[in-house]
Formats: structure tokens, C-alpha cells, sequence
């Protein structure tokens, strides 16, 4: 309906073009159910360690844990159709129990003999707050507690949210797209989201090979997992350098100071707006009212 109301046709030459042809793809993967690989060397090797840092993810609650063996050593249809889960209602920042993205790498990993992780919690300053090392869950667990505690507050819907991000927010498009979740659950249906960052890897990523330089990704990404996570008709501006050719054919407005984006929405969501500012909100878990 969408398509047909917009006059130049665009909406229509992208439902048509790809969008139709992906939602019924991703359908029939989500249907068929593949089962998930492993890598062989992952699978017999004799120990796996995962490196990483456990803080808020979108959809596996937190990041670390079974996430460092699963997805990373998986193959990318697997890696792909898994992420169709995106959609539960129960896929949501912070959230552990009951998750089923979570539940099901964490399944995956399951099977192997010898992993073992060693995690890494920050403050919000930047210092490390923990390690934890040891078997994948019990270890994962105890971390998300502390950074829980760091990165759990309670807030009440704004007009307009202005966010940035200390890491993600110097790499690439792909990896700040993501944090538009928890943002985006601040936003009052009808608000805004400003995200500012340098993007010094602009939109073709930092090398990994799952990172395309072109927006059907980025539109997956959104459509399936930010989209269905926040509120309805939130607008999304993009303030970094060379920001228009950045976010041309994407969902994001793009703006080339935070004045400008800050203007154009307050002229969506009226005078006296109520603006929040989260300087770093990789690791916010906002618990926005019913949670």
C-alpha cells in the first residue's frame, strides 16, 4: 500500500526489484529451517577459546559468549537465516531469558567439548570493569550481570534522541545501524533518532566479508531486526562526514551538522521537544515503560 501511495514510484521499483523477491526467500529459509554448520576446524579442534566483550546487543540480549564461537565459524547462509529470529518479539536488548536467538546459538555451541571463553567488561569511562573466563554460559552469565548493572536505566519516552557511539560510531554503517535498536526504543512513536559518528570505514565495512557497501543489506538489517523492535514512524538522521552520499538510498536522512539535524526534527515532532542525549549507548539497556 506503501508502494502504490508514493508518487515517484521509488517504494514500488523497490518492492518489485528486490524487496517482494527477499521477503519470500527469507520465508521459505525460515520454513525449510536449514540446519546450522560449524566450521570443521572449529568443531575438532582440540580447545576454542572466544575473545571478546560481553555489552548490550540487539538481539542476542548481550554480546560475548556462544556469540563469539556462533555465528563467527559459521557459514553465511546459516549465519543468514538465523538472523530471521530478529523479528521475535522476545529479541530485544538485554533480554536473556526466554530469548530465542540467544537459546539457539547457544544450542549450537553446545555441541562442542572443549570452548571456553574469556570476556571483557568496560565501565562506562572505558576501564575494564571484569574478566570472565571459563565454560561459555556460566561464564557469559555472570558478565551480563555486571554489565547489566553498568548499562540497565530506567528512561521515559523522548521526542528526539541523540546518540553516539564509541566504537561502532568510528567504523562502519553496518556495525552503527545496530544500535538504532536501543535508541529507537527510547523514541516516542512519531520521534526521532539523530546518530552522529565519524564512520571512518564508511559504508563498505572493516574487511569482513559479510559487509556489502550497497543499502539491500542495510534495509535487510532494518526491515528485519531494528524495524520490528522500536516504535512505530520514528525518523532516523545521520550526522557524519560526507553524510549524503553515505545514506543515499537508505532509510537514514542525512544531515552534515547536528544543528541541521536537529532542525529538521524538531520541525517533525514540534516545539518543546523532549530530547535525550546518550554519548555512548553501546552500552545502554534503556528499560522504557512497560518493561
Amino acid at each position: 500500500a506503501r508502494a502504490l501511495l508514493r508518487a515517484d514510484g521509488l517504494e514500488l521499483r523497490r518492492l518489485i526489484g528486490w524487496g517482494l523477491p527477499l521477503r519470500l526467500t527469507l520465508a521459505a529459509m525460515a520454513a525449510w529451517g536449514p540446519y546450522p554448520r560449524l566450521n570443521r576446524r572449529v568443531a575438532e579442534a582440540g580447545l576454542v577459546i572466544a575473545l571478546g566483550r560481553v555489552k548490550p546487543h540487539p538481539f542476542t540480549g548481550f554480546a560475548g559468549g556462544a556469540k563469539g564461537i556462533w555465528p563467527a565459524a559459521a557459514g553465511r547462509v546459516d549465519a543468514g537465516g538465523k538472523h530471521l529470529l530478529q523479528r521475535h518479539p522476545a529479541v530485544r536488548p538485554g533480554r536473556l531469558e526466554g530469548n530465542p536467538l540467544l537459546a539457539d546459538v547457544e544450542a549450537i555451541v553446545g555441541g562442542l567439548r572443549n570452548a571456553f571463553v574469556a570476556n571483557l567488561v568496560r565501565n562506562g569511562d572505558g576501564a575494564v570493569a571484569g574478566w570472565f573466563c571459563g565454560d561459555v554460559v556460566p561464564a557469559h552469565r555472570a558478565a551480563c550481570a555486571l554489565a547489566r548493572r553498568i548499562g540497565e536505566v530506567g528512561v521515559a519516552p523522548a521526542d528526539i534522541v541523540v546518540m553516539a557511539n564509541r566504537e561502532q560510531g568510528g567504523l562502519d554503517l553496518f556495525q552503527f545501524i545496530k544500535s538504532l535498536v536501543q535508541a529507537g526504543r527510547i523514541a516516542r512513536p512519531g520521534g526521532a533518532v539523530i546518530g552522529v559518528g565519524s564512520l571512518e570505514h564508511r559504508a563498505a565495512g572493516t574487511g569482513d566479508p559479510h559487509t556489502r557497501p550497497n543499502f539491500a543489506i542495510k534495509e535487510v538489517v532494518y526491515y528485519l531486526g531494528i524495524r520490528p523492535a522500536i516504535a512505530r514512524d520514528v525518523a532516523f538522521y545521520l550526522v557524519a562526514p560526507g553524510a549524503r552520499e553515505l545514506a543515499a538510498g537508505s532509510f537514514f536522512r542525512p544531515c552534515a551538522t547536528l544543528e541541521e539535524a536537529m532542525i529538521a526534527a524538531r520541525k517533525r515532532v514540534g516545539e518543546g521537544a523532549r530530547v535525550v542525549r546518550v554519548p555512548d549507548i553501546d552500552l545502554l539497556v534503556p528499560l522504557v515503560a512497560p518493561d
